[in-house]
């Protein structure tokens, strides 16, 4: 789709294209970023191809080419460092870099562990000695050299070929080959002691030192096999996902990526994680043998992609693998709340602080679930309980529901089972700080006589009524009103809008799977 300038603003694939076409244009109930870009749409141009698999290539090809503003795409996290190596040079170094640039030169990267990241810089400082400065001087070794930390090329001090050598172990440290590095320096040990090369052997034996130190921490045992293996937590906010992206080569935790994906209003957490993983892939074209995640199952077009690549996908995964996954994922989690806190500028305990004192709650709002009901007239209801904690999504513990006792449009008598489904199988270790009902008084009501019911009486809870935004709480007649700009308020209505969500698309797909 293209607007009255000739710039690209989405590209898309369907199978049945006119239908697509038609359905931006027919419907009225858009997202507001793509009403504002069917609006601007002046012109439609198509390209026909024989199956899904190539559709989605020549999608991602023509994302990466046109960047529209309007498509799912990969956002790089320009908060972490890379290094890179620019091997068109005559004796390579090693860069720090925050940008990629579409210059030949090799990027590894980015780093999300500061001190990981410090560690093998030093180690290639240190250990592997490659030239530091800009200009090759021409007057002589530096500093560096004296010290032991150059190999000063600049002076002749060494041959190409010896340091391409050098440049070729650090590429196979930052790409995560260490065995086979480690392999390769031991017969070079042993090929420099025999020919009673011994300073050269000793320079070689402390790479391996430094090596093994450094990978006892990065050592996952399960992985002893001979394979490497991407694993991805993804974590949905809102109009865009963000995934944290483990990499185990050969039984190392080699790498770890955080990316953000802006997506379209029209695709469910499948085609986003399709879309994501093609654009992931080609960027980094070092396959590995297997891939896992979990929260969604692997679409057509995706498993051709993988098939074609010789990559495979964990279906049964071992109980081995399950508990890494589990300990990765609560990893990612923090991770993720770095980033969407850096993003936001917010100091979440402030937050939680002023928000207590403004709704004169028990306790600081640190976990937080969000309840909701969705039916179609009066049919096919169902509900949903979403969880933050500490501002952030954690998707895992999402739960949606059929309701059962009701079985005409009732929503405090849907509210009230719904209530009393959660907090009947909670115990008072496991209750979140606050609820947050969407709606006004009559949900209110319906929750509080649920937990009353149970013989709950000290649960902070409040509903949050769209529009006018006013925020209702048991102990006050009026509603409350806070300033819009409040990020107390944000955070609820945050938590209210994403129980929405959840809610109406397992309406929607409960209704489709009827149909």
């Amino acid at each position: 789709m293209k607007d009255a300038s000739g710039d690209v603003l989405y590209v898309g694939k369907a199978k049945n294209l006119n239908k697509r076409v038609k359905s931006y244009f027919q419907k009225t109930d858009h997202h507001p970023k793509i009403s504002v870009m069917v609006k601007k749409v002046a012109d439609v141009d198509y390209v026909l191809v024989d199956n899904e698999a190539e559709a989605l290539i020549l999608e991602n090809r023509f994302i990466k080419e046109y960047y529209p503003r309007y498509n799912t795409r990969l956002k790089d996290s320009k908060t972490y460092p890379y290094l890179k190596i620019d091997l068109s040079e005559r004796f390579p170094r090693v860069i720090k870099t925050r940008q990629i640039s579409k210059d030949g030169a090799l990027y590894f990267g980015p780093y999300v562990q500061g001190s990981f990241f410090k560690t093998l810089q030093e180690i290639i400082k240190e250990n592997f000695s490659l030239r530091r400065c800009r200009v090759l001087s021409k007057k002589g070794p530096c500093l560096y050299y004296h010290l032991g930390s150059c190999k000063a090329p600049c002076d002749n001090k060494i041959s190409e070929e010896s340091y391409g050598q050098l440049v070729g172990d650090v590429v196979a440290l930052l790409d995560g080959r260490y065995k086979e590095l480690i392999d390769v320096l031991k017969d070079r040990m042993l090929l420099a002691s025999s020919e009673l090369r011994f300073e050269e052997a000793g320079e070689v034996k402390n790479q391996l030192s430094v090596l093994d130190n450094l990978l006892v921490s990065q050592r996952i045992e399960i992985f002893s096999l001979n394979k490497n293996v991407d694993m991805f937590v993804f974590v949905e906010h809102f109009n865009s996902v963000v995934f944290q992206v483990f990499r185990v080569k050969q039984g190392y935790l080699a790498q770890q990526f955080i990316h953000e994906v802006i997506v379209e209003e029209e695709d469910d957490l499948s085609a986003v994680i399709t879309k994501a993983l093609v654009q992931f892939y080609s960027m980094h074209n070092d396959y590995p043998d297997y891939v896992y995640w979990q929260g969604a199952e692997i679409s057509d077009e995706l498993l051709s992609f993988f098939e074609d690549r010789k990559i495979k996908s964990y279906t049964r995964p071992s109980k081995e693998l399950s508990e890494l996954y589990d300990m990765l994922q609560k990893n990612s989690y923090f991770a993720v709340k770095r980033q969407l806190e850096v993003k936001s500028n917010i100091d979440y305990p402030l937050l939680s602080q002023k928000l207590k004192e403004s709704l004169s709650l028990r306790k600081l709002p640190m976990s937080v679930i969000g309840l909701d009901i969705s039916h179609l007239s009066g049919e096919n209801i169902v509900a949903s309980c979403v969880f933050f904690q500490e501002g952030v999504p954690k998707k895992e513990l999402y739960r949606k529901y059929n309701i059962k006792t009701v079985l005409d449009n009732d929503d405090f008598a849907s509210m009230y089972e719904l209530a009393t489904r959660i907090f009947s199988k909670l115990n008072i270790e496991n209750r979140p700080d606050l609820v947050v009902v969407d709606g006004g008084k009559g949900q209110l009501s319906s929750v509080l006589k649920a937990l009353d019911d149970l013989g709950i009486t000290n649960q902070d809870i409040c509903a949050l009524a769209k529009k006018e935004e006013i925020i209702y709480l048991p102990f006050l007649d009026e509603g409350l009103k806070l300033d819009e700009r409040d990020h107390g308020l944000r955070l609820l209505q945050m938590v209210r809008d994403e129980a929405h969500r959840f809610a109406v698309n397992f309406q929607r797909r409960k209704r489709s799977f009827v149909k």
